[in-house]
């Protein structure tokens, strides 16, 4: 096994993030409806315009503190205010690029070329409750209200979003047992699915691709006591239930939509911020390979106490150098992050490549410079080392494909911790393929799990001739040393073009190898470690995303039971990312992924799946040329995207 080392959860790849939403979490949080009971529905979440050392600030303070700033500056700003209209008012959200309308039969928010329809029916218990009759709404600014005897349905625009609301103002008189149950009508171009704990539902495209997540449901009573809630489709109706029963009145009610986005504080258009992404507990870090008009950085975002909402970073990370493509990869493990630069010019060598270490200070992170600087010993000009970056513990995996001379098909290099901490230093082994030729490509794509190393080599076989192939590499009991394979991965239908290995993933004894090239929209390849240990092997199993476009595999990671492969080439190349989750009984082969990921918001073109980590149960999804901000018709400075399952 070698040296001790932390084995904490490894996220990186080389090519290296649900959309973004906050949550409302507890408690009434708006002025003028604290003693008021809550159902809250987050659509969608605005920046703070320019502001974005105000935005940072707002970020570092309780969600019910974000909330009621919120609600104070969409009153004061005209844009989040609702416009008359000959059928009663709207609302926009840009954003998100949603629009919502407000009439007397009803709430209706469209996104692109699709819409999602609420009417609220009534509320009560059993079969028999209180209906509620068709009114126009009021406004006061920001604030939208239906006012329906007992019952009061709000909605508030502001900066943090759109928030919906019913207000009843004491228990309804109860005709029979059960639940207390809010009742809405649903209609609309997106299908509501209601999640496995009934918490929450997915709204999806009639392609399968999750325009909105209406999720998180809660209830507490007026004391704070957190009461037993669920969601229900019966036909076309939504349930909103609540258990009551020992309940002191008034009950607040909080459905929200999950999902939040990660900017650059300073950020410019083509930054490429989300090139490379990867995230290990409550610590995210997103590469930028262009920040700076060139030199690049990457940007550490840490969960606030709160969860995790629309934030800039926490901190920025440069090299002290000025590399070059400083942020083409990130890995992190704990409190380490590495990034690479491929581009880095070591002793003279043009994009020789290097890669930078940060260990976090003890009181947290900050902006700042390596700690410590990595290069080969055998670099050469146009090696590109650190393509492939991944962190385990004290061990660090750098690939570099670029490496030339016949038959030599590129390295990847191992790096262990000194003793006394990270310093200057070079490999302490190399690995190598024994069947490689030129142009393979190896170390185009490393991960790393514990003392195992998987690398691939997307153009296996003499000039490409080939579909790719995977590589592992277990240490030797004495540590690692220079070595070639102990096993090779290849696909059991490879064919030429299929990019076989472009990105690799590992986690504990199972091994997932994209291949963006597979004739159905990308595919992407699980091998599960036999119990003897590797051997050449074909896959356990193969997933497809079920479209016969796209690149699915073009980045993935895996972290237990859940695997998430990134499509940068779907919705010309608008991208998405595909979640999928491991069957009882094993993986199987599969073209009907778990869930679909993409981004609403877009200029057409952003990458979305260029980048994707996994970290328990959140994903996160880089898009490196997405908008900020509207107009949507030129590339931006990208967006990193953090996805919640609950």
């Amino acid at each position: 096994m070698g040296r001790h080392r932390d084995h904490g959860k490894f996220r990186s790849e080389a090519y290296s993030d649900l959309v973004t939403n906050p949550v409302s979490e507890d408690g009434p949080m708006l002025r003028k409806l604290a003693s008021c009971a809550l159902a809250t529905l987050c659509l969608s979440v605005l920046s703070f315009g320019n502001s974005n050392s105000t935005k940072a600030k707002l970020s570092d303070l309780p969600d019910q503190a974000q909330k009621s700033i919120s609600a104070s500056l969409g009153l004061d700003l005209p844009q989040y205010h609702a416009r008359k209209t000959p059928e009663g008012y709207e609302i926009d959200n840009l954003r998100q690029g949603l629009t919502t309308q407000f009439t007397a039969t009803g709430v209706d928010t469209q996104t692109g070329h699709d819409h999602w329809k609420m009417v609220l029916q009534g509320y009560g218990y059993g079969n028999k409750f209180g209906l509620v009759h068709q009114v126009l709404p009021r406004i006061n600014g920001n604030r939208i209200e239906y006012q329906r005897g007992l019952l009061t349905e709000w909605y508030i625009n502001g900066p943090l979003g759109l928030e919906q609301g019913f207000t009843l103002n004491r228990q309804p008189q109860r005709s029979s047992g059960g639940p207390l149950r809010v009742t809405l009508a649903i209609s609309g171009t997106l299908m509501a699915v209601a999640d496995k704990y009934e918490r929450g539902l997915k709204l999806t495209q009639s392609d399968g691709n999750t325009a909105l997540r209406y999720a998180g449901l809660s209830a507490r009573d007026a004391n704070g006591k957190e009461l037993n809630a669920s969601m229900e489709i019966v036909r076309k109706e939504l349930y909103l239930k609540v258990d009551d029963s020992t309940a002191r009145y008034p009950v607040t009610i909080d459905p929200t939509i999950q999902n939040f986005t990660l900017t650059a504080s300073d950020g410019v258009d083509n930054d490429q911020f989300g090139m490379s992404v990867a995230i290990d507990g409550n610590t995210a870090v997103v590469g930028a390979k262009q920040a700076g008009q060139g030199p690049g950085a990457a940007y550490v975002f840490v969960k606030p106490a709160r969860g995790w909402a629309n934030m800039t970073q926490t901190a920025e990370l440069t090299s002290s150098d000025a590399a070059g493509c400083f942020g083409c990869s990130v890995a992190i493990s704990g409190n380490t992050i590495v990034i690479g630069a491929t581009a880095a010019t070591i002793n003279g060598n043009g994009a020789q490549g290097a890669v930078y270490v940060f260990v976090e200070p003890p009181t947290g992170w900050t902006n700042m410079t390596e700690t410590a600087k990595l290069i080969a010993s055998d670099g050469e000009p146009e090696s590109y080392f650190a393509t492939g970056l991944a962190i385990s513990g004290d061990t660090i995996v750098a690939g570099a494909p670029g490496i030339s001379g016949y038959p030599m098909p590129g390295k990847a290099y191992v790096f262990v911790e000194p003793n006394g901490g990270w310093v200057d230093m070079t490999q302490t082994a190399e690995l190598t393929p024994s069947d490689g030729f030129d142009i393979d490509n190896f170390g185009f794509s490393v991960s790393l799990s514990e003392d195992t190393a998987v690398v691939g080599a997307p153009s296996d076989g003499d000039g490409g001739s080939k579909p790719g192939r995977a590589y592992v590499f277990a240490e030797p009991t004495g540590g690692w040393t220079n070595m070639t394979q102990t096993a090779e991965l290849t696909p059991s239908d490879g064919q030429i073009g299929y990019s076989f290995g472009l990105s690799v993933a590992l986690s504990g004894a199972t091994a997932v190898v994209g291949s963006p090239g597979h004739p159905e929209g990308g595919a992407v390849y699980v091998f599960v470690e036999p119990k003897g240990g590797w051997i050449n092997m074909k896959q356990t199993a193969g997933l497809e995303s079920g479209t016969s476009t796209g690149c699915m595999g073009w980045s993935t990671s895996i972290d237990g039971n859940v695997i998430i492969a990134g499509s940068q080439c779907s919705s010309g190349l608008k991208g998405a990312a595909f979640v999928f989750l491991r069957p009882n009984g094993g993986w199987r082969n599969s073209s009907n992924p778990t869930l679909r990921l993409s981004i609403p918001f877009t200029y057409g073109k952003d990458y979305f799946g260029v980048s994707a980590a996994i970290s328990g149960t959140t994903a996160l999804v880089g898009a490196p040329y997405a908008p900020t901000s509207p107009p949507c018709c030129q590339p931006g400075p990208g967006e990193a995207f953090v996805f919640i399952e609950k």
